[in-house]
């Protein structure tokens, strides 16, 4: 597994050990954790400034800007029975298997979580997954119910549409909004700043299958194929059309096509056309399996192994120096700025 932070990248190698290089204040540098990252890693998690790992015992280790949650000192005698970890731009938020929360890092990102509202009995309700916007956390509980946490702003105030999130099957995040959807995949509810999306509820005649998104737009893929977008038009905001996948980068989204090809729409910031030369649109028309991206390019991988990318030339959508290297392609990951990937 490979992760990285916006500068730096961490690996987990076959003895599951952790290697890492790149900024080390931003996690290139494991000094200080590196005894506990010797063995048994499972995962590696992180968010734009420091890393987490989570152990086979079900510890946690943390490294990169301390303030960024590089640092759980405060916290690690809770960081027991972990399973999974979720990230603000500046905290952690660790779910425990006992449906529990422990959070640290920069607490205006989420690293300070309130006291949980109990359920009709008193007890507490556990926590099924949780989601995160830049700067706020959201956490689905075994009621459906959801309780957000962090900036305001960024989704961290639901009680405009508390009402409404009932049944909640599903939660999503973009950069500044979140996304549940309710009704047995029949309802969507939004909210968070209106940079974004503002509080949006609607329902659906065919459910939904999945949503993704750019910085400010949401993109929702439902069971018929077909793919309805809102929020901010220049990011994506605004287009219909029928797909098997979606996915989205800070401006733009790509939708793999049931033929193989994608198709791409948004990016405001690139200011130019998102496949970039024919040779490219041609190479997009057909025999793709997966897509990744940075912040502002696209990758693609073809079932022949071979890779495709558009988008911003310093943001990794310009790959014509390696292009002799891009065939035997097994796998392919990103930061917010580069592609890396495993032949």
């Amino acid at each position: 597994q490979v992760a990285s932070t916006r500068t730096a990248f961490a690996v987990i190698t076959s003895a599951g050990s952790v290697l890492a290089w790149g900024d080390a204040d931003m996690g290139g540098d494991t000094k200080g954790a590196q005894k506990d990252l010797m063995t048994n890693v499972s995962r590696i998690y992180a968010n734009s400034f420091a890393f987490a790992a989570l152990k086979t015992d079900a510890s946690v280790v943390t490294w990169g800007l301390p303030t960024g949650g590089g640092d759980s000192r405060a916290v690690r005698a809770s960081l027991s029975g972990v399973r999974d970890i979720c990230s603000t731009r500046l905290a952690f938020a660790a779910l425990k298997t006992d449906g529990s929360v422990v959070t640290w890092g920069a607490a205006t990102y989420g690293g300070e979580a309130p006291d949980l509202p109990s359920g009709s009995s008193g007890e507490p309700v556990a926590i099924r997954s949780i989601r995160a916007t830049d700067s706020a956390f959201a956490a689905l509980r075994a009621d459906a119910t959801v309780i957000a946490w962090g900036d305001a702003t960024g989704g961290g105030d639901a009680q405009s549409v508390q009402s409404d999130l009932q049944g909640v099957t599903e939660l999503y995040a973009c950069k500044y909004a979140f996304a549940a959807v309710t009704k047995q995949g029949f309802g969507i509810v939004c909210w968070g700043s209106a940079i974004a999306t503002g509080n949006v509820k609607c329902s659906l005649e065919v459910p939904v299958r999945h949503i993704s998104s750019t910085s400010s737009a949401f993109a929702a893929l439902d069971a018929a194929g077909t793919v309805r977008c809102w929020g901010d038009p220049s990011s994506g905001g605004e287009m219909a059309t029928e797909a098997t996948e979606i996915f989205g980068n800070e401006v733009a989204f790509a939708a793999l096509k049931k033929d193989g090809s994608v198709v791409t729409w948004g990016g405001h910031y690139l200011d130019l056309e998102l496949t970039g030369s024919s040779k490219t649109l041609e190479q997009l028309s057909s025999g793709i399996c997966h897509v990744s991206a940075t912040c502002l390019a696209f990758a693609a991988l073809k079932h022949d192994a071979s890779v495709v990318t558009w988008g911003h030339r310093n943001r990794g959508g310009d790959s014509t120096q390696v292009s002799h290297l891009l065939v035997g392609v097994r796998q392919l990951c990103s930061t917010d700025n580069a592609f890396v990937l495993k032949t």
